[in-house]
């Protein structure tokens, strides 16, 4: 605009720049603290003063505001850190680049009457742990569903040691199984609480936010059995140990943008394996989010009035010993972990089978400035499991007696 000299005293114009922010370091009299950034290199982050008699102490804390600002959220972190005396450069972090530093005048002479050294350091690491939480389902004897749950303090892969397959191993998660009616809308109740070890019954954890995930997954094309291994002793075949993954691909259950891992993040949506429908994807039937109250619950409305085995058919086509909805198998996940609005959110869930009937998160409905301060500070847990849907008891009785005139 300027060039052209297309304007006016009455135009206005924002201008926005970058300048790195600098002063003057006494590396004499201090410690460089620095922290190891995802590349593997070590940034300086602060700067702790050394007393006249060779000690120091380092008061700071521990905040996502704060100079030491560590990873914090989502399992437990390791952060390996350095203190640095005298170094012979630093990572600029800005310029990505190191930087060699000089202790010499512009007329040669040395300013400290030390040696400097890249070997005058000290690493170590910090581990951090998360505030300890749990998420379990909440049994309602008023609603025609049978809920199987089991909370297991370290989750255990004894056949399947494959990182990408075996996830969250050795942490806390619940294991259900659900049996419930077709045709039938229920309510869906979780309590997130926080706790100590196995006997601690654990403390509500208010105004977290709960994700819930229920549909068909790849592995509902075998209602999640592995056909390829066998229990000789019952001649039956086991479920897989990993339910949300896909075989081979290892994909699933969700993204990894924000969440520590797969297990929490936005679920995916999968390509049809043939080409005999109006669609070429499928998704969820239900994604949604819900907050705590202050007894640690949420409830999600979840409504199984929906044409599972027509849809099951669309997606992987007809199949043997798949005769009736009591031969779906569906998939269920419910999670708390630090998470993004946008990143959470399916568009345009009306082209997946699945979701284009169901309840799903397309970002519109976002809890506008929701505080995540607490949600960064604790522990991603989970539940995941199953549903086995049922037909409803039909009874046929006939009159008692005929009468003829």
């Amino acid at each position: 605009v300027i060039n052209s000299g297309n304007f006016s005293i009455n135009d206005v114009f924002e201008i926005s720049y970058y300048a790195p922010l600098s002063r003057k370091v006494d590396l004499g009299q201090n410690l460089l603290l620095l922290l190891q950034d995802s590349e593997g290199n070590d940034v300086p982050i602060d700067l702790i003063p050394i007393e006249g008699t060779g000690l120091f102490k380092y008061n700071r804390l521990l905040r996502t505001d704060s100079l030491l600002s560590l990873p914090l959220g989502g399992g437990k972190k390791l952060v390996h850190m350095t203190l640095s005396f005298l170094p012979q450069k630093v990572y600029n972090k800005s310029a990505d680049q190191f930087v060699n530093i000089t202790y010499k005048t512009g007329d040669g002479n040395i300013i400290y009457p030390y040696k400097e050294s890249n070997k005058w350091a000290k690493p170590f690491t910090i581990v951090t742990y998360p505030k300890k939480v749990k998420l379990t389902m909440v049994d309602d004897f008023t609603q025609d569903m049978a809920i199987e749950k089991e909370f297991i303090e370290e989750r255990e892969y004894i056949f399947n040691q494959d990182p990408a397959e075996a996830l969250e191993a050795g942490e806390e998660y619940t294991r259900v199984s659900i049996d419930a009616l077709v045709k039938e809308d229920y309510e869906f109740t979780f309590q997130l609480l926080e706790y100590e070890d196995e006997l601690d019954f654990g403390t509500p954890r208010k105004d977290s936010i709960v994700w819930l995930q229920i549909g068909l997954m790849p592995k509902s094309k075998t209602k999640f059995l592995n056909t390829r291994a066998l229990i000789k002793e019952y001649g039956v075949n086991p479920y897989f140990e990993s339910l949300g993954t896909e075989e081979v691909t290892f994909r699933g259950p969700g993204t990894s943008a924000i969440g520590a891992n797969k297990m929490f993040g936005r679920p995916l949506t999968y390509e049809l394996g043939h080409q005999y429908s109006d669609y070429n994807a499928y998704g969820p039937y239900v994604w949604q989010w819900a907050k705590t109250d202050r007894t640690g619950k949420v409830t999600f409305n979840v409504s199984f009035n929906k044409d599972f085995l027509d849809d099951f058919t669309e997606i992987f086509g007809v199949m043997e010993g798949f005769n009736s909805v009591e031969d779906i198998v569906l998939y269920i996940r419910a999670f708390s972990s630090n998470f993004d609005w946008d990143d959470f959110a399916i568009d345009s869930p009306n082209q997946y089978i699945g979701s284009k009937d169901g309840d799903i998160y397309d970002g519109s409905s976002r809890l506008e400035n929701y505080d995540f301060a607490d949600l960064k500070l604790q522990d991603g847990t989970y539940l995941e499991g199953l549903i086995n849907l049922h037909k409803k008891d039909i009874a046929l009785g006939t009159n008692d007696y005929y009468s003829y005139e």
